[in-house]
């Protein structure tokens, strides 16, 4: 018998992955970027006209924005009704944010199948990709500027529109990192241990509650046709290229949709935030009441004092509590292992999961909402529409915790009654 190959020190290892990784890092943001491009190519595929330079640039803010990166608009020159001054966008288009993620676990799994797996070396040489990836996405960014020339009057003379170049960086090199380290180590030994096995049922349990989420969006769509109809003439009444440019914005915030339904149905509200005042939206007993969303919001944000425009919503949406509620029991059922857990390794694996999906709900939640500012001068204005900030939270974690300790624990039990019998 050959003996053992010894292991390599930490940096030989790393040193010898680094080519796979800035490979892998450098397709991930090639393959996200181009992920932006979609919307301005739908438009110009529909007859919108774009030049390709600005094609080019729009579709990169719409990568930026993949990352829930903000974008801000800062105008010069004469205008009238206020527009001038500096507007800051944020809605996180989560389709990117999720291409991205993709790309980048698998990267990181390739490339921590280069080094030994020794602590946690694996995992560090998964995070790696986030170097190469955070490198491209940023220093891009940097040199993208898009500038409107309107001539005065209702818009300024000139706007110009980017991505802080700080935010370029930070945010895709945090979401790389932690893509990134999760895919190393799901290439580890440790990742069939105790606690990484509630890792993973959180992970699981949040993908459910987002696919769960979108088909109740869906059926939900298909039990109000009136409504539907509604959005299709919204959709098809502006010709080919506002089609599209409707379908390419829906096709990239589906997480977001499926975020905004996932919020009511765990209790909470998706609420309208103007300055200082808060005002709950859609909730599993009430419904926004208009002729079509844009208009209702446009009619809600000048709306000062007084309650939202909303109605009654049917008692069919009450059945929306199933969707955290399937999704914590699918994610947790399984007790994991080679065998059935002690009643404390599964409280445990229940809590550490739970609050695994309670991080990755309020962080979908928070890039998912819409936030909007206008500076001009020393005044300050703020709108934000989503699902609110602290119930979520707090929702989040007690459908996480308490559910996923509830599942594990009863699985445990059902596992050991079954042997024994």
């Amino acid at each position: 018998m050959s003996p053992a190959r010894p292991v390599d020190s930490a940096a030989h290892d790393l040193l010898a992955a680094a080519p796979a990784s800035a490979l892998r890092g450098a397709v991930a943001a090639l393959v996200v970027a181009a992920s932006g491009q979609a919307p301005p190519f739908l438009v110009d595929l529909a007859g919108g006209g774009l030049a390709l330079v600005t094609q080019l640039r729009v579709g990169w803010l719409y990568t930026m924005a993949g990352h829930a990166v903000s974008i801000t608009a800062t105008g010069s020159g004469g205008s009238v009704a206020g527009l001038g001054g500096v507007f800051d966008l944020r809605l996180g288009m989560l389709t990117i944010a999720a291409l991205g993620v993709a790309m980048l676990v698998t990267g990181a799994r390739a490339t921590a199948r280069r080094v030994h797996d020794a602590g946690a070396r694996r995992a560090l040489a998964g995070a790696t990709i986030a170097l190469p990836y955070a490198a491209l996405i940023g220093a891009t960014n940097v040199v993208v500027d898009l500038r409107l020339h309107a001539g005065g009057g209702f818009l300024p003379a000139t706007t110009s529109i980017a991505a802080p170049v700080g935010e370029g960086f930070l945010l895709p090199g945090v979401l790389a990192l932690v893509a990134g380290t999760l895919g190393g180590w799901s290439t580890s030994a440790s990742w069939r241990r105790p606690m990484a096995l509630g890792v993973r049922a959180g992970l699981r349990a949040f993908a459910w509650a987002m696919a769960l989420g979108l088909l109740g969006l869906l059926a939900f769509a298909a039990l109000r046709p009136a409504g539907l109809d509604r959005y299709v003439d919204e959709v098809t009444s502006g010709g080919p290229a506002r089609a599209a440019l409707y379908l390419g914005h829906q096709a990239l915030t589906l997480p977001d949709q499926a975020m905004w339904v996932l919020a009511p149905s765990m209790g909470g509200c998706v609420s309208l935030r103007i300055d200082a005042a808060a005002r709950d939206v859609i909730c599993l007993d009430r419904l926004p009441r208009g002729p079509d969303p844009a208009t209702w919001l446009l009619t809600e944000l000048g709306r000062v004092e007084g309650s939202p425009n909303t109605g009654p919503s049917p008692a069919v949406m009450w059945l929306f509590l199933a969707v955290p509620a399937v999704a914590i029991w699918l994610g947790f059922r399984g007790p994991g292992g080679a065998r059935p857990p002690s009643i404390g390794e599964a409280l445990a694996r229940g809590t550490a999961g739970g609050a695994v999906f309670a991080t990755l709900v309020t962080i979908t939640s928070l890039a998912g909402s819409l936030w909007m500012s206008l500076r001009e001068g020393d005044e300050l204005r703020t709108v934000a529409i989503g699902p609110d900030p602290i119930a979520t939270v707090i929702l989040a974690l007690v459908w996480g915790v308490g559910g996923g300790a509830a599942v594990s624990v009863l699985g445990s039990l059902r596992s050991r009654v079954s042997r024994r019998a």
